[in-house]
């Protein structure tokens, strides 16, 4: 939940929810995660490039030892085959498939196959249990074998668990030996409320002790001098009859464009399953209108909720550049995190950052604020800074370079090398750059470790082919450049969902590029298509 994550050059900071994620990589690597903590892995993933490369190699490293889960259709190690990933279960699977072999080698009816009921999906085990038992005397000779198949099989597992690990514990030191509950699930599509030009969007948010939150917001309306009324809510969805109203104080931080900028800070109440709305009205618009943001997953600890001043958790939670892409934040480069020496002993900076407009970033003057922690009680506090006090907290900044101009038309060119494919073939892909400077490559949700999406055409919308829950890092295109991809059945829709063939049909190739230095992700972005091509059946 901080936004250090997002920067290339920066230093990681010690936050509870990096080392969280950092400890569930593993986890979500094969598929055993709850949806709530998917969800948090998910978004600290689109702003933190280290536990991207983290988990594809973590990833990579799991589809490489995964064993086909057809090895052995009889698991007689429950003890090890129960709860485990499924690379696991395979090795274990392969013992289990030695055991069973062996134990049908007598072709008498005592050795003969055991039926399936109905609805069992695998032999009883303690059946077969019983039938090794019988018939040891007949292959006590081959327990040499036996012995050696499940000393690879545990062998394998505990080599495994060692492997990754390792790989954890070489990417980012953590002291973590479990996950931290996940408090609050966002909802990115809930972020911003649109009538004609009046728009009300969050930009972001930032809390300490998971119940003090600060929300920045962006506010336009036709009509001069209007601010945004705003309403709190806290409902429980099973109970609306205890909805309650929660205080919230707002306060005007400048301008960017015609956009006015803003802060709003709420104290939220401690009530697991509520949902927090926020309500407004329009000048112009009849009916209000609302915006469910978040839920809250899990109760926070009573030691949180607490007026003592202590700092127990801070976070930031991203919000989706797409759901309002008028005003890009801007952060600084920065080689460590900075501590701001001037403030008092109870203040702590925990971001500085800048809001500019995204299609004229130099036509209006950007806002540059700073978010502290005030303790007594434990509190945000955001405040306006020049951009000579945000250079300050940043420290020495690269100097810019002069680049080419571009030609006017200028663009990304993508294409394949054919206009049809079989449903095996190999499907080849060039993106090539008329620019003459660097570019950055990204797209959204792409299939996994691609830097193309893959889409098909279905009842006339062009929707998504295999792609994965991680986010593909934005990365560099050089000047006149190329780069290849090579897309198969297999890794287009990536180890866990991993397929022989492609459907028959009408495909397109996407991408994204910015010629904006270190565009945030999601924002700044143009896309590119391909020109379409099929696959035959």
């Amino acid at each position: 939940m901080n936004h250090d994550d997002d920067r290339v050059d920066s230093s990681l900071p010690a936050s509870d929810e990096h080392q969280t994620v950092t400890a569930l990589l593993d986890a979500h690597a094969t598929a055993e995660l709850t949806e709530a903590e998917r969800t948090l892995v998910e978004r600290h993933l689109t702003l933190c490039q280290q536990c991207q490369q983290a988990l594809n190699t973590i990833t990579h490293l799991h589809s490489l030892l995964r064993m086909p889960a057809g090895e052995s259709e009889v698991a007689t190690l429950n003890k090890y085959a129960d709860g485990m990933p499924e690379y696991r279960r395979g090795i274990s699977a392969l013992a289990d498939s030695v055991l069973d072999r062996l134990a049908q080698g007598d072709q008498t009816e005592a050795a003969s196959p055991i039926p399936l009921t109905s609805g069992q999906l695998r032999p009883d085990h303690s059946e077969i249990a019983r039938r090794v038992r019988r018939d040891r005397k007949r292959w006590a000779g081959m327990l040499a074998l036996v012995a050696a198949a499940l000393c690879v099989g545990v062998l394998g597992i505990w080599c495994l668990s060692i492997i990754s690990q390792s790989i954890s514990s070489n990417i980012v030191p953590t002291t973590i030996s479990r996950p931290a509950p996940v408090y609050w699930g966002p909802r990115q599509d809930q972020m911003v409320a649109r009538h004609g030009q009046d728009v009300f969007a969050l930009k972001y948010m930032s809390d300490v002790n998971e119940l003090n939150w600060a929300f920045i917001y962006a506010f336009r309306t036709p009509q001069p001098g209007t601010e945004p009324q705003v309403k709190v809510t806290s409902s429980l969805p099973k109970q609306p009859a205890k909805t309650i109203t929660i205080a919230a104080s707002m306060r005007t931080l400048g301008r960017v464009g015609d956009f006015t900028m803003g802060v709003m800070y709420v104290r939220f109440p401690n009530r697991v399953g509520q949902s927090i709305t926020l309500q407004g009205q329009f000048p112009d618009q009849a009916t209000p209108w609302r915006l469910t943001i978040m839920d809250q997953l899990t109760a926070v600890p009573a030691s949180y909720d607490q007026s003592d001043g202590t700092l127990r958790s801070r976070g930031w939670s991203a919000i989706d550049a797409k759901s309002f892409p008028e005003i890009s934040q801007v952060y600084p480069t920065l080689n460590s995190y900075p501590q701001d020496k001037n403030a008092p002993a109870d203040d702590q900076l925990l971001d500085f950052l800048g809001f500019t407009l995204s299609s004229h970033p130099k036509a209006a003057t950007p806002l540059y604020v700073r978010v502290d922690y005030v303790g007594k009680p434990a509190s945000l506090q955001v405040t306006t800074i020049s951009y000579a006090e945000y250079l300050r907290l940043a420290g020495p900044q690269p100097t810019p370079t002069p680049r080419p101009t571009a030609a006017p038309g200028s663009t990304v060119h993508v294409s394949v090398d054919k206009t049809s494919y079989g449903r095996t073939d190999t499907i080849k892909v060039t993106i090539r750059s008329d620019f003459p400077y660097e570019l950055s490559l990204g797209v959204p949700r792409t299939s996994c470790g691609m830097q193309v999406q893959l889409e098909m055409q279905v009842n006339g919308v062009w929707t998504p082919v295999g792609h994965c829950t991680l986010p593909h890092p934005a990365t560099l295109l050089t000047a006149h450049g190329t780069a290849y991809e090579v897309l198969r059945p297999q890794n287009a829709f990536g180890w866990q969902q991993s397929a022989t063939s492609w459907q028959p049909g009408t495909y397109r190739i996407t991408t994204n590029y910015s010629d904006v230095p270190r565009p945030q992700y999601g924002a700044g972005f143009q896309e590119v298509v391909s020109p379409t091509f099929v696959v035959h059946g």
